[in-house]
Order: structure tokens, then sequence, then C-alpha cells
């Protein structure tokens, strides 16, 4: 910085020195100006100045140094935890995900290679556990408050510690083993899973009733239980995806998709499969396939699932299924206008096989006429609408010209409501039935 002023014994403008370079300016001037003497006070004066300042700063970067923490010297991946978000970083997801933290100080001994050999580790598990690390010189209160009840006096302690965060209510716990791949995989069980298991058909038939609107992905494997790679990516997805783990032993299943090789990963949606997956089998491989075909979904919101909406729906895919309150809307009339309904009244809550074969067998008899579709209901009458009027042995037939018989009551097209079924025509109306 320069600064100009004028001279009472020089009439000209005289720079003063506020910087080296002004510095020398001025005592140059002066030299030619005869004023030798102060222009060494000048000198004198200004290395003072400097010394003082140069005491200054390297007692500033000292301060700095001394409150910089070990972890900005290393590269690393960790996920870095202090006093201001130790609360949002794990307390707040430790309904969900599995935690491992790793308390150090500068004064720990060989304490940068754990740290080193703790970040190469963690890269096997990323997005698997989540693996933290805390300075505790810079955050001795939030140290002391974890360790405290595990470490006998802590506070005089000189050793970096680990403690396992898993999901509540457990409690967290110390990690006295060495840091390498074998002995965290040890506690990857404690990853929660958000998989159903399906033992029998009747559990897929469910499974995939469920929330019509989120792709669901079918693992098929010669495994009993999912492991702790599926139950991660079950975790990251929840909401997005539904998934289901089907063993080899259900050949049924393994049949109907084609399955050839375990495991193998397919995504349904809206009843058919859309993707199979081809890649390798480890987490980010798995997470990147997924991603692509994941929906957000938060229920309650993002789709209507009121109640009336919510529910499963096994009849979608029961060979006859069963005619209720729920399912009639799926089973005829919201195709009323592609044909008539069939509809099996009997006591009970189970068809014999011979009903079934009986009701297979005329539904495969009027296929070209009624889309396909026999339903049942519990009462105590036989409701059959084919559009001949040959009567069959198992059930009554409706004739177009509405005439009664004598165990079921016959509906026209006039859409007129009687005391015994409720028939629906064509326009699709529904009634209490």
């Amino acid at each position: 910085m320069y600064s100009f002023v004028r001279s009472r014994k020089f009439d000209k403008v005289r720079l003063h020195a506020n910087t080296p370079s002004a510095g020398r300016a001025v005592s140059e001037e002066w030299q030619k100006s005869g004023r030798v003497e102060e222009c060494l006070r000048h000198h004198k004066k200004y290395k003072m100045k400097a010394t003082y300042l140069f005491t200054v700063l390297a007692t500033l970067v000292c301060e700095w140094c001394s409150a910089t923490s070990l972890l900005e010297t290393i590269k690393h991946d960790l996920q870095i935890v202090n006093k201001d978000n130790f609360n949002t970083v794990i307390n707040k997801f430790r309904n969900e995900k599995v935690f491992t933290v790793l308390f150090f100080k500068k004064s720990n001994q060989d304490i940068k290679k754990v740290i080193e050999n703790y970040n190469q580790v963690s890269k096997k598990f990323k997005g698997i556990i989540t693996m933290c690390i805390i300075d505790c010189d810079l955050n001795m209160s939030i140290c002391n408050n974890e360790l405290s009840h595990y470490i006998l006096n802590y506070n005089t302690n000189n050793n970096y510690h680990i403690l396992i965060y898993p999901i509540n209510p457990m409690p967290k716990f110390l990690f006295n083993e060495e840091i390498n791949e074998n002995n965290i995989k040890k506690y990857t069980y404690l990853i929660p899973s958000k998989i159903d298991i399906i033992k029998e058909n009747k559990d897929f038939h469910i499974f995939i009733s469920k929330y019509e609107n989120i792709p669901k992905v079918l693992i098929f494997s010669n495994k009993n239980k999912p492991n702790y790679i599926l139950n991660a990516l079950s975790n990251h997805f929840n909401k997005k995806l539904l998934f289901c783990f089907i063993n080899n032993n259900i050949t049924d299943l393994v049949i109907k998709y084609n399955i050839n090789l375990f495991p193998s990963l397919l995504i349904f949606k809206k009843n058919k499969i859309i993707d199979i997956y081809k890649g390798k089998f480890n987490f980010l491989d798995i997470f990147d396939w997924l991603n692509i075909h994941s929906e957000t979904f938060v229920f309650g919101g993002g789709f209507d699932i009121s109640p009336d909406k919510n529910i499963e729906k096994p009849w979608k895919f029961q060979l006859v299924p069963k005619f209720t309150k729920l399912s009639y809307g799926d089973i005829c009339f919201k195709k009323a206008d592609k044909g008539l309904c069939l509809i099996y009244l009997k006591e009970g809550d189970k068809l014999e096989k011979f009903e079934v074969d009986m009701l297979l067998s005329l539904k495969e008899k009027f296929k070209p006429h009624i889309d396909g579709r026999v339903a049942e209901k519990k009462t105590d009458a036989v409701t059959s609408f084919p559009r001949s009027g040959k009567k069959t042995d198992a059930v009554t037939s409706f004739p177009r010209s509405g005439k009664k018989t004598d165990a079921v009551t016959s509906f026209p097209r006039s859409r007129k409501k009687t005391d015994a079924v409720t028939s629906f025509p064509r326009s699709g109306k529904k009634t209490d039935a």
C-alpha cells in the first residue's frame, strides 16, 4: 500500500512506505537527497515491524495446525461425524441402518495406519454398513458420552476404539477385534431385511397382488434365506421396490419363470417380467440395475393407496377366483362390456376338487363367450349367465328371456334388483352385491 503526503522541506510528493518495495523506493529518494541517517532509521524500524508481523503469522499458523484434524491429511471415503452431526447421521437412522464408528486421538499409536486400514475395509462394505469416524481431540464431549460406559478410565486411556451401532432397540457394543473384512463381515447379520420369504404358491400370489404400482424384485435362490447384500438392497429401496425370496424347491414358480441359474433376479411389474439381471452379484452393480427400475413411492402419498385399494388381491391368480365384496370388480364387472359373468354359488369356504374341475371345464366350454372368467360365492343357490339357454348339470342357466327358474332368480336387461342375486348388465353399474 502507498500513501502520498507533501514534504515540508521538498516541494514534491514523497512516498511513505507500507510495503517492502515502497520502502526501497523511499530509501533511494532519501539517499539522493543526502538524508542517510534518516534512511538507516527507516530500515531499522521497518525490520522490527516485519519481524513482529512474521511472529504473529507463525503463531496463527501453529494454532490453525493444532485445530486441524488428522483426517484432513489422509485421503479417505469415510463418513466423518462430529458433535454437530452425530445425531442426524447416526441416531436418526438407527431404525434402518447399521453403523460402525472409529473414535481416535492424534496421540494414539500408529493411528494414521489404523485409519487407512479402516478406510480400505469400508470400501468393501460401501452401501452395506455405514462406517464412520470421529476425531476425539475436537469432539471430546461426544467421545466421552459414547465411550465412558464401555471403556474404564476413558479420559486417561490412549487407545482408539470402535463401537458398532445395530438397529434399534439393540444397544451399541464395543468391537475388540482386528480391523479386517472378515471380522466386519461377522456383523452383517445385524442388517435388517425387508424381503418377503415365499414358502408356497399362495404366499407368492399374495405378494404380487400388493401395491400394484410398485415394481417387485423376484429373487430365486438355492439358499434358505437372503444374504446380507440382498438385505441391504431391500433397505435402500424401501418403499420404492418390493422384494421377495423364492427357494428353488418351489418348482412351480421356477418352471413358470424359466429359472435355470441361481441366484436370479427379475423385475416384475403389472403382471409381467420386465427385466432380468445379468451382471455380477455384488452390491454396487445390483444397486445400479435396481435404481433404474425404482420408483419414488411414499406410503400415504405419490400414489392413491386409500384403504379400499391398498389390499391384497389373491383372486387375480386363482384358477377359480372367489366372488366377494372386494373382488367383484376385478372378476366380473370391470369387463361387463365384453361378455357375461358366470357365478357359482355354494355354502362353505372351499371348493371340492370335482367342483373345480367342473367349473374349469365349463369355463373352457364358454370361453369364447364369457372372456374366460368364472367365480364362486358362498350362498345356497347357483347362478349362470351363458349366452345359450342350455342348462348344465352343475349350474342353472339364465336365458336372455329372463324367465325365472326354481333355484335362482334370473335378471333380464331391465337391471331390476331382486332378493337373491343382483345382476350387473353391460353398463358396468354396480349394486350392493
